[in-house]
């Protein structure tokens, strides 16, 4: 029996169906009308789609002419449509025109099994976060996250959609049991900015004493303070809480001003220490200021558990460009304690070896730290004065036998320097070994690590003209002349037995290297030595912060030129220096002359002069009490010169400068090393559950065991928990050493939602050699209950 089935709708439903016969209009009802009744009495189906409502109310009346039967007519409606895309069930309440005004049927995405119509609406337009029945007060975080301006500004759009969205805000404020959850409901209604606004300034006032919130947040402090909320997921911004920033620095001003009034009481810089650590956020800037105030002040022993703890604090923000390099310098503030004396039994006297291992071991460290909390003053210039005396009293034998000179430094390595790998040998002018470290670092951000460190003695006077000169063609003396380049290359062809050389006299000529040529390449390094001499009142910028800026970029420029001479994985490095230099307190006493020596003085930064033979023997008899005399001949020179002893100078200096040509060991003493590039491969780190079994809605404890097998330490360790279901906020450890292991205990709370836990998903993140490293695990966990029921309602909040 022929069937003629009328699909009646709009336009838009009616586009799904395929109709023999269309009817948009009452113009289109007669040929429809004709061609449904000819096919009826010719015994053939036919389909009419009609989205005219009038032309349908009229079709519908060949139902009783013909029977239902025969008249098959199927109402398609938005709601039935909906309900079939979704697979979901739509309420009664939902009318036909506000899913059209919402345009809900454009969105194609199926909802799970039993998920709510509201529910699922409020989960696919905004966030799942919101699809709760109540504000998820423990979540707070992962719903700001979740937070798309775009996406909730068009959704906000579709009135259906707004209005589901204002009535679960209504429920969340309905339901709430304390005030600081409405007022949390209400900045949510606001806009989630006002919410992160509000929550990011709540993050950081919330370890301070609570009259500062009050002074912030009024009485909303309390409010939200008695939630004990756990906000370690929210994010801060210093530019989103300037009002909180200022009370915060006003209380930090006020402990350290009670540090400053109370010097004289044992241990109060340490309290005010401990009160910051134990208030701040970690997030400021501001608090990381006054930290650093305290632990450069001199007054707090500061040792590597400290520097940990204040790492740990801050590692949120550890990426910032200031404050990356200041939370490196941290080392440098541990605490040292003065070298021992050197040279303790006249009668048994220390050998060059014994003097050297004692500069590099006990005087540098102490020496470094000091100039950190700016305390350059007593028994390190008696320190530097007995090295300085012996180094004098050594060197004219030392100059010539002793494999730690400078000059002996490039011929020791001339195995490296005759391989078949091309070679850069980077001469650090006045490459001061405070900051070896810093450019450790960087080369290792770039893929080259320390083969080996040795310290070599410079060349005295402890200078330019002389030590470079020596240690670029191996020689005991300074060659004739200003010209490097062809000193340089004769010497090194020849004792490289014809392996290509080429002598570069400024970065520049590095960069326009495009093709391997040579090779071994000699850079002739400048910046550094130039920042060093720069004063820092009139730059306005610190010698620290400008030689890690040249050396962070000559790292760049290393990288770069291996990958232009095609040698990325086979370039050797070998870093040196022709000198150091020293910083001199303005008050460091000085019994030289400096109108005797004015005119001799050609450079302010240099603690060294030139003299004739005729001035030579015109010195008074008292010179030996303020300087060292090098005659020409002894030592080797092509000029007399005195240089400077203890701390004294023939210039004044103000202490903002870097100056050299005394023979003090930060002066003498040069770092001279070998980089390869090296693919970083660590071992994983072993990690495991120190118990597993678990309790759902209960405050639990984590303990994880980590342990470190490789050689190398790992820095900036964060474990965290990557369980939806598990809230643990993430633990920073610091460095984890080598060959070491380390228990972390974190804070968790396990929930039912989502089918429950059974397998915990643990990260560990961390930097080995200077790359970033990601580590993924598992481990099998037993859950249990509380008490017997299987649903507790705090799994929600």
């Amino acid at each position: 029996m022929a069937q003629a089935t009328v699909y009646l709708g709009s336009a838009e439903l009616l586009g799904t169906i395929t109709a023999d016969v269309e009817v948009n209009s009452v113009a289109d009802y007669v040929l429809a009308y004709d061609r449904l009744v000819q096919a009826l009495h010719a015994g053939e189906d036919i389909t009419v789609a009609v989205s005219d409502v009038n032309v349908g109310a009229w079709l519908r009346r060949l139902q009783e002419r013909y029977s239902p039967e025969r008249v098959h007519i199927e109402e398609l409606t938005r709601r039935q449509r909906l309900s079939e895309l979704w697979n979901i069930e739509v309420p009664d309440w939902v009318s036909e025109d506000q899913i059209a005004h919402a345009q809900l049927l454009d969105v194609a995405i199926s909802a799970p099994p039993g998920r709510g119509f509201e529910d699922f609406v409020l989960e696919i337009f905004f966030s799942p976060f919101v699809a709760q029945p109540r504000l998820p007060l423990q979540r707070l975080g992962d719903l700001l996250k979740s937070y798309d301006p775009r996406q909730w500004s068009e959704a906000m759009e579709r009135p259906l959609v707004s209005n589901i969205f204002r009535r679960r805000l209504q429920q969340w404020e309905d339901s709430a049991k304390q005030a600081g959850e409405k007022l949390i409901v209400r900045w949510l209604r606001q806009s989630p900015q006002q919410l992160a606004q509000q929550l990011a300034t709540l993050n950081v006032l919330t370890g301070y004493p609570p009259e500062v919130g009050r002074r912030v947040m009024g009485d909303q402090f309390d409010l939200l303070a008695r939630l004990e909320l756990d906000l370690s997921d929210i994010q801060v911004s210093e530019s989103q809480i300037g009002s909180a920033l200022d009370q915060i620095r006003v209380h930090l001003e006020q402990l350290m001003r009670s540090t400053a009034t109370h010097r004289l009481r044992s241990g109060q810089a340490h309290e005010a220490l401990e009160a910051i650590l134990t208030q701040a956020s970690g997030y400021l800037e501001v608090e990381f200021d006054a930290v650093q105030r305290l632990l450069r002040s001199g007054e707090v022993a500061i040792d590597r558990d400290l520097v940990r703890r204040v790492r740990g604090l801050f590692a949120r923000v550890q990426h910032r460009p200031h404050l990356d390099q200041a939370l490196a310098d941290l080392d440098l503030l541990i605490s040292q304690p003065p070298p021992p004396k050197p040279d303790p039994n006249p009668s048994n006297p220390w050998s060059d070896e014994q003097w050297l291992e004692w500069a590099e071991e006990h005087y540098l460290p102490y020496r470094f730290w000091l100039e950190e909390i700016g305390q350059l003053t007593g028994d390190i210039v008696d320190f530097a004065g007995a090295y300085a005396d012996w180094l004098y009293k050594r060197y004219p034998a030392m100059r010539l036998s002793s494999p730690r000179m400078v000059y002996q430094a490039l011929p020791a390595l001339k195995g490296k320097m005759m391989s078949d790998a091309p070679v850069l040998v980077l001469v650090i002018d006045n490459f001061n070994a405070k900051f070896f470290r810093d450019f450790t670092r960087y080369m290792q951000a770039q893929g080259y690590y320390a083969e080996q460190l040795t310290y070599y003695v410079s060349m005295l006077p402890s200078c330019t003209e002389i030590s470079k000169k020596c240690l670029f063609v191996g020689q005991p003396e300074p060659f004739a002349g200003t010209s490097y380049e062809k000193p340089v290359q004769e010497t090194w062809e020849q004792a490289l037995r014809g392996r290509r050389a080429l002598y570069l006299p400024h970065i520049g000529a590095l960069r326009a290297i495009k093709r391997r040529e040579h090779d071994v390449y000699f850079l002739n390094y400048l910046p550094l030595d130039m920042a060093f001499h720069q004063d820092e009142e009139h730059v306005g910028i610190s010698h620290a912060q400008a030689a890690r800026s040249y050396l962070r970029a000559v790292a760049r420029d290393v990288r770069a030129f291996g990958e232009r001479i095609g040698a990325p994985r086979d370039l050797v490095v070998i870093v040196i220096s022709d000198h150091g230099s020293t910083r001199i307190p303005a008050e460091a006493p000085n019994l030289i002359d400096s109108a005797f020596f004015a005119k001799r003085v050609l450079d302010r930064h240099h603690r060294y002069v030139r003299i004739t033979d005729s001035e030579l023997h015109q010195l008074p008899d008292n010179i030996q009490y303020q300087c060292y005399t090098f005659e020409r001949e002894r030592f080797g020179l092509n000029e007399n010169y005195l240089s400077a002893r203890a701390h004294y100078r023939f210039l004044p200096t103000t202490g903002s400068t870097y100056i050299h040509g005394g023979l003090t060991p930060e002066e003498t003493l040069v770092p001279v090393a070998v980089f390869t590039p090296l693919t970083v491969s660590p071992k994983p780190l072993t990690v495991r559950l120190l118990g597993n079994a678990f309790y759902y809605a209960r405050k639990s404890e984590i303990q994880v065991e980590l342990v470190n097998t490789n050689a190398y330490a790992c820095e900036s360790v964060r474990l965290e928990i990557q369980n939806a279901n598990v809230d643990a906020p993430g633990v920073d450890l610091g460095t984890l050493a080598p060959m070491s292991q380390e228990t972390v205990t974190l804070e968790a709370r396990f929930r039912r939602s989502h089918g429950g836990v059974d397998t915990l998903h643990i990260r560990v993140t961390y930097g080995f050699l200077g790359q970033p490293q990601q580590q993924e695990v598992e481990e099998a966990v037993e859950m249990k209950s509380m008490m017997t029921q299987a649903f507790d309602l705090r799994e929600l909040f």
